[in-house]
């Protein structure tokens, strides 16, 4: 240690790559085409050869676009990010929903060690021939595993959260309860 100050001209950033997260207000709308640059160049590929549970690029690749159908655009939509604490830090869970055809579909992460849709928990949470709240513990019942159990949330809370979030997901989707 000097003892002196450093001053943004005190450090040097050549060579280094800024990224930035964005996350699509879109839950599972159709991904037309995936466009990566890397040492071959550009190439466009279909999602499930460069996704499985995690981002499957090749050293030096880099996702540069995605682009969707346009008709989930104009679907009705909801995405709620829930932290632990008011409105700093990382989310917790995450729930972007999507109302397409007259069904809800569903994209979470934050549950689990991986983003995820699971069409075993559409089924029970698009059910109107039951309550709201026999559609949300049908759809929890219906979780992949493992659950995230950290210094973040235990399993429970993060359980008791998603029951949450899919009250807000049902509410603001008008689904509603059984006729």
């Amino acid at each position: 240690m000097t003892g002196r100050a450093q001053y943004t001209h005190d450090y040097h950033t050549t060579k280094k790559l800024y990224g930035r997260v964005v996350i699509s207000p879109y839950a599972h709308a159709r991904i037309v085409s995936i466009e990566i640059v890397g040492p071959e160049g550009v190439k466009v590929k279909p999602i499930n050869e460069i996704f499985h549970e995690q981002l499957q690029l090749k050293k030096g690749e880099f996702l540069i676009q995605v682009a969707t159908d346009e008709r989930y655009i104009h679907a009705p939509f909801i995405s709620i990010k829930r932290r632990q604490q008011w409105e700093t830090g990382y989310p917790l869970i995450t729930v972007a929903a999507l109302k397409m055809d007259g069904e809800i579909r569903t994209a979470i992460s934050g549950l689990c060690p991986f983003p995820f849709r699971s069409k075993k928990m559409e089924a029970p949470l698009n059910n109107r021939e039951i309550s709201v709240q026999e559609r949300i513990q049908s759809t929890l019942a219906e979780m992949p595993s493992p659950i995230l159990n950290d210094v973040e949330g235990s399993s429970e809370y993060r359980l008791f959260v998603l029951q949450n979030l899919l009250e807000d997901v049902l509410g603001a989707l008008d689904i509603g309860e059984r006729k």
